[in-house]
């Protein structure tokens, strides 16, 4: 009998991370996780920092423990983390400062300021990215306005992921994906744009060489492994944009995979999306309707609208813990908002006002009720309510906008993501989108960054392959659409409509 296979998925989360075995025993692969942790940025100086350090030390726990649990012996790793954030490495190879969060207000402004030099469409015709105030083209461009001496002495500028993996094994490098979320690869050639980078001063010789999902790195380094008491681990470069991973361990039977289908990631950001194939689309229609081309496995597209997603009701979660001093699950959370009367309000997740970090989101939600000129309904219930229809209305807004660029409407839509596990909102999505919405896939990061480390090392023939072993791995459950509910779903999502045309 063939030998099983262990492989580490570890993945960083921008508000937890959490490490992962999966065994592959040849017919399906066994997901177990072994270290979870949390993960929030440290305010210090008035910057929001990410603490690499403590988070370079959970990786190092999750190892030794998967070392330890798996007697039979861990073959490889692979690392997938959220988007745009990066550190500079000097000429030394050593860290320059802890990495800068996304949420940090440096960013604050700067769009009209790169848009005095590059219009928004035509970074979008050279990326095949949307615009984001937080895109790390934007943070760049802030640094080198602060005159920062860290940029001036960067060597190397290595996304998150690939932070993590140049300390594992020494190779600086970046792969695909991630490097998508800069907004300043040309997606169509694969190579950074030089004509975005020379047209906003950025330096050239601090991106490194770019690498695709699949493909070995190397191996830990070997320090690394006499301090874990560890055998030297294949490192493997993944969807190390986490969506990326998330969209290769969708649990698609050949069957399903031939009709339309998207994916929706519910998690601290949420995604909706299809996949498609050869090229990215880069049009007007695409950049009208704010749809990105995000990097996937080779030769395949995330053709795909970013939303705010959970940050708002994670914040507000902190929030209300803090105030009435004991932890609150998230199955509280959504108890409440079950109970709480529906459509009373609107949030618009995407408001600039909740880009930011907030040291306190019920305030700004309320001051956004002011501003809008709406009830001061801020009862937890009332306030998880509320966030939960604003991602149902986006997410329905967004299987629209498919059909438009695509002229294809989703019939089934897989759920993922940490949203994914909350029942009453996946059948919200069914309603409100009229699909079959599949769920019971909580694990398709871990999952498609485990597929890719078997494809790396020749297991699997290809991410179609694997997935179709997933989807007779899992027990999935297919919800359909209740036509009463639809309705009622139709009628306030033109009412949410309404509101925003009138904002």
């Amino acid at each position: 009998m063939k030998a099983h296979i262990c492989c580490i998925g570890a993945d960083f989360g921008a508000s937890g991370g959490k490490m992962s075995v999966g065994t592959f025993t040849g017919e399906r692969v066994v997901i177990e996780e072994i270290h979870r942790f949390e993960n929030r940025p440290v305010f210090l100086h008035e910057t929001f920092y990410w603490d690499f350090l403590r988070l370079f030390y959970e990786l190092k726990c999750g190892i030794s423990k998967a070392a330890a649990q798996y007697a039979g012996g861990i073959r490889s790793i692979g690392i997938d983390t959220w988007g745009v954030d990066f550190g500079l490495l000097d000429t030394h190879g050593e860290l320059l400062s802890n990495p800068v969060s996304y949420r940090d207000k440096r960013t604050q402004g700067i769009l009209e300021e790169v848009s005095a030099i590059l219009s928004d469409q035509e970074i979008f015709m050279h990326s095949g990215e949307c615009t984001m105030e937080i895109n790390t083209i934007y943070q760049l461009y802030a640094l080198r306005k602060t005159r920062s001496d860290s940029l001036n002495q960067a060597d190397k500028l290595l996304m998150m992921p690939d932070l993590f993996t140049y300390f594992l094994t020494g190779e600086p490098l970046s792969e695909f994906s991630e490097a998508v979320t800069t907004q300043l690869l040309d997606q169509t050639s694969t190579r950074w744009s030089t004509y975005l980078l020379s047209k906003l001063g950025l330096p050239e010789h601090i991106f490194p060489d770019i690498i695709f999902p699949g493909t070995r790195i190397g191996t830990t380094i070997s320090h690394l492994n006499q301090e874990l008491g560890i055998p030297a681990l294949d490192v493997v470069a993944v969807g190390s944009h986490d969506a990326a991973s998330a969209i290769a361990g969708l649990p698609i039977s050949r069957t399903n995979i031939k009709k339309p289908w998207a994916f929706i990631i519910i998690g601290t950001w949420s995604v909706i999306g299809v996949e498609v194939h050869n090229a990215p689309i880069i049009t007007d229609e695409t950049y009208k309707l704010g749809f990105s081309n995000e990097g996937n496995v080779r030769n395949r597209f995330a053709l795909q609208k970013i939303i705010s997603g959970l940050w708002l009701l994670q914040e507000c979660r902190h929030a209300w813990m803090k105030r009435e001093g004991r932890t609150i699950t998230w199955d509280e959370i959504s108890e409440s908002a079950s109970e709480a009367e529906g459509f009373t309000n609107i949030i618009d997740v995407d408001d600039p006002i909740f880009t930011s970090k907030s040291l306190d989101m019920l305030e700004t939600i309320a001051q956004y009720y002011k501003r809008t000129g709406q009830p001061l309904h801020l009862e937890p219930g009332a306030v998880a309510r509320t966030i939960y229809e604003g991602l149902v209305f986006k997410f329905k807004q967004g299987a629209l906008d498919i059909e438009t660029i695509t002229g294809q409407s989703p019939e089934i839509v897989y759920l993922t993501g940490g949203g994914a596990n909350n029942a009453r909102l996946c059948q919200w999505i069914a309603d409100a989108l009229n699909v079959v919405a599949v769920t019971g896939t909580p694990e398709t990061t871990a999952a498609g960054n485990i597929l890719l480390q078997l494809q790396a090392a020749g297991e699997i023939g290809d991410v179609d392959e694997g997935r179709e072993m997933l989807s007779n791995s899992y027990h999935l459950t297919y919800l359909t659409p209740q036509q009463n509910e639809a309705t009622i779903w139709n009628q306030a999502f033109e009412r949410y409509i309404h509101f925003l045309d009138h904002q």
